[in-house]
């Protein structure tokens, strides 16, 4: 899926995650894919204590992330569930696939729909799969293009940011850059060599 692969916030890709799965549950055998209401949220353990906190939500969890106190807390022990257990599970019409990276369990996607056979399951696994990787990618983008000490974006990046070399088009992504270019003396490639 294309969209999980480009530069984007974390927020956009979850929620496009949960939009996919949501599609995959609600596909049709044959025939064009029906219009569907799409409800779920992704929910990571964060470190170091690894504590549930919701990510991101779409359709009637769309402020789950804001506040967590929409989700019940038979969700909640569900979702904890299929991430110790790191295996798909379901709870009254909702799927919980767990996102793995090898064997490490990241967080999970809880979507409303039912995973009826092996081919939802194993779809909604590699959905999941490819989710976990694209949150890595996402989290080292992010390494690579702070500073870490000051935590705002890199010269170098700035600079792709300035030249239009960037890809991202997400005003999202630029919330750590100033709105102004650096001086010119702090240019690490100088005229001269361009």
């Amino acid at each position: 899926t294309p969209e999980l692969h480009r530069l984007q916030p974390l927020a956009g890709l979850l929620r496009a995650a949960v939009v996919h799965a949501s599609e995959l549950l609600a596909r049709p055998l044959r025939g064009p894919s029906p219009r569907v209401e799409h409800h779920g949220l992704v929910a990571m353990l964060d470190p170091p204590r690894d504590d549930l906190a919701i990510r991101a939500g779409v359709g009637r969890f769309h402020d789950a992330a804001a506040d967590e106190g929409s989700v019940t807390p038979a969700i909640r022990q569900a979702i904890q569930a299929a991430i110790d257990t790191s295996s798909i599970a379901g709870l009254a019409g909702a799927t919980i696939v767990p996102l793995r990276q090898g064997e490490a369990v990241s967080g999970a996607i809880y979507v409303e729909g039912v995973a009826s056979d092996d081919g939802d399951r194993e779809l909604l696994e590699v959905l999941a799969n490819q989710v976990a990787t694209a949150i890595q990618n996402v989290s080292l983008y992010e390494l690579a293009a702070t500073d870490a000490l000051t935590g705002t974006f890199s010269r170098r990046f700035m600079g792709r940011m300035e030249d239009g070399t960037d890809t991202t088009s997400d005003p999202a992504m630029a919330t750590g850059v100033s709105p102004f270019p650096a001086p010119a003396q702090y240019d690490p490639v100088p005229e001269a060599y361009r």
